[in-house]
């Protein structure tokens, strides 16, 4: 009897053990959670009843847990849902979001593909989730197939107040109002992003996002076609609205359709900043198409250029913005297509600015064709941009982004020899790209006194200053050969401006080793100097020699605008022309002058000067032959007014 029941008793502890071990086990396998929910150990998300159960609160699957994608998933069939949709895929976006029904956790897609296939074309709001909410992450996630929506439809978000980051979709999306690849409108940021499928809507419709309100997209790219059938239309985003909102080293290459202000780049943008971005595809729209940008206002857009034809059917079509409106600004940026076409009115910049915009240093395809034709001459500063010979190699290439427009070939920009454009993503100059060192195979220097940097044209002037291989304002130079610049070279080497922490004056030496700068300069600016800007307390230019032609408007010379250095044993030929503090060799002088000749003529209205138009610096041994005019006061053959020593003659 006491055998039997040890028996029993043994019997009951092995089903209890049994029971108490495996339920646990049932239940999870059940849940198929595989983690607790947390960043460190998110929930595991395998099939399309685990993306439905998102947000239910069971299992703790709640809208702030991390969750991981664990393999690819088909929801072609059986999933015509939206993760937290805010409660307005019943109402239609007519109805007030609900913040419980936001997404406000971490999905981290593993680099797996969930593949839609939803239509809801009465619902605001629409994609694989509705509304990511802010502090909200969505990662590493592919989405391809097809969505449809009424307004705010995207492939992996409808509105995105969070951070969408390395996801790429390959989703054709459609609807009204806000419709793009990625995210249908965006208030946050969208990183490094690209969209491939085909968008498609009325109004703000874009390949990466349909409308970036106070948002940031960057590092992101488009490769499909965007049509809209009403107004904002854009490569990358179909318009880009209020103060924040910035689209930076991205690029958009399909074709893009509309009817009001369509862009290659951004239909619409203000209050915006578009910077190291390029489109390439074909543009065509009704009013207001650009290659780049459909119409700008208070806006600026920097280091970009548009490769495609444009062509309007109606007014405004410019090779890089329709239309540029109350202080807009375009500075560096070239405009690379072959036609550009509009019924009314065609530029190669822009078609139109008024209100205030200001262009500086843009440039144009120098046979781009221009319909109806334009007779005004090209200008950096307008609308037209400079001339730029895109058949010229020894012009063309990546030393002009890099020394003339200014652009980073160390961080963001690459040469792509086979097509021969810049493109995004910097891969060295040298060692992986060997095609942007073929032509400098030849002794630079190391920038010191004894072993200065040589100097051999144009790009090189324009180096100087840039810190690129050390070419610092500090730094010592050697002018190696005579140098002719191009009929596009409108700069003077360290400005007095200040850029990324660095204050553009030259305190370094120049020796222009009796060689000399042809040079035909014509800015509507002040500080304009035929080689130089402005020479610090310690910069040094000798032995330097400048013909042509200089024309600015306040502080203009033939060497430099101002002076606060040493320059000697320079003659100057040019022409120089301005209103205010104009002088054959200096502008404003508060160094010294010594040994220097001017024999062009100087013109201006007040404060003009053979040698020095004003200063309180030395003039020493100095003079000029030309001609000097003035309309007021202050006007001599050495300089227009001087408070310090001088000798010289005229």
């Amino acid at each position: 009897m006491r055998r039997k029941a040890n028996t029993t008793i043994a019997m009951i502890l092995i089903l209890f053990v049994a029971l108490f071990f495996t339920q646990p086990q049932t239940a999870l396998a059940d849940s198929g959670a595989g983690g607790l929910g947390t960043s460190a150990d998110p929930f595991l998300v395998r099939d399309i009843a685990d993306l439905k159960k998102i947000g239910t609160g069971t299992d703790g699957w709640t809208f702030d847990a991390c969750y991981l994608l664990a393999n690819d998933i088909d929801a072609t069939s059986g999933y015509n849902y939206v993760i937290a949709d805010a409660g307005e895929a019943e109402t239609g976006g007519y109805g007030s979001e609900i913040t419980s029904q936001i997404f406000y956790g971490e999905f981290d897609g593993g680099g797996h593909t969930i593949t839609l296939n939803i239509n809801i074309s009465y619902a605001a709001k629409v994609g694989l989730f509705g509304v990511v909410g802010e502090g909200a992450v969505i990662k590493n996630l592919n989405v391809a197939g097809n969505v449809e929506g009424k307004s705010h439809v995207g492939g992996i978000a409808g509105v995105n107040r969070g951070t969408i980051k390395n996801c790429v979709s390959a989703v054709n999306t459609k609807g009204i109002l806000g419709i793009a690849g990625i995210a249908g409108t965006n208030s946050n940021l969208v990183e490094n992003c690209f969209a491939t499928g085909k968008t498609e809507g009325n109004s703000m419709v874009g390949g990466v996002v349909g409308q970036n309100n106070k948002g940031a997209i960057r590092k992101c790219g488009s490769t499909g076609d965007v049509i809209s059938h009403m107004d904002g239309a854009g490569g990358i985003a179909g318009v880009s609205l209020e103060y924040g909102s910035v689209v930076e080293e991205s690029y958009a290459t399909g074709d893009v359709t509309g009817v009001f202000r369509v862009g290659g780049l951004v239909g619409q943008t203000e209050r915006s900043y578009i910077k190291d971005c390029y489109a390439m595809g074909t543009v065509e729209g009704g009013t207001f198409v650009g290659g780049l940008i459909g119409e700008s206002r208070e806006s600026e857009i920097k280091n970009c250029y548009a490769a495609g034809n444009v062509s309007a059917s109606g007014d405004n079509a410019g090779g890089l913005v329709g239309a540029a409106y109350v202080e807009a600004r375009v500075n560096d940026c070239a405009a690379l297509g072959e036609t550009v076409e509009s019924p009314y009115t065609a530029g190669r910049i822009a078609a139109s600015k008024s209100f205030g915009p200001y262009f500086n240093n843009n440039f144009a395809h120098e046979d781009m064709e221009t319909i109806p034709a334009t007779d005004a001459e090209p200008d950096v500063f307008d609308k037209q941009g400079g001339d730029l010979d895109l058949s010229d190699p020894s012009t063309y290439h990546q030393r002009f982004f890099q020394f003339i427009l200014q652009w980073d070939f160390e961080n963001i920009w690459y040469w792509d020899c086979e097509d021969s454009l810049p493109k995004l993503g910097a891969r060295g100059e040298c060692e992986n790209n060997p095609c942007a060192c073929e032509k400098r195979d030849i002794e630079t220097g190391s920038g010191t006194n004894k072993d200065p940097f040589l100097v051999y044209d144009v790009f090189d002037l324009r180096k100087i200053g840039s810190g690129v291989d050390g070419w610092t304002y500090t730094a010592s130079y050697l002018l190696a050969r005579d140098i002719e610049t191009p009929k596009y070279y409108h700069y003077e080497i360290a400005d007095g401006g200040v850029y990324a922490g660095v204050t553009r004056v030259f305190n370094g030496v120049f020796d222009g080793g009796g060689h000399m700068i042809t040079i035909r300069m014509g800015q509507k600016n002040f500080l304009v100097g035929g080689i130089f800007g402005e020479i610090g307390y310690n910069g040094v230019v000798k032995n330097s020699r400048v013909d042509g032609s200089i024309t600015g408007w306040w502080t203009v010379g033939g060497v430099a605008a101002t002076n606060r250095g040493k320059v000697e044993n320079c003659v100057v030929g040019a022409d120089i022309s301005g209103i205010k503090y104009v002088g054959g060799v200096i502008g404003m002088n508060s160094g010294t002058v010594e040994n220097c000749h001017a024999t062009g003529n100087v013109d201006g209205s007040e404060y003009v000067g053979g040698v020095v138009g004003t200063g309180n610096g030395d003039i020493k041994n100095s003079g000029s032959k030309g001609d000097v005019t003035g309309n007021s006061d202050y006007v001599g053959g050495v300089t227009g007014l001087q408070n310090a020593g001088c000798q010289g003659y005229n």
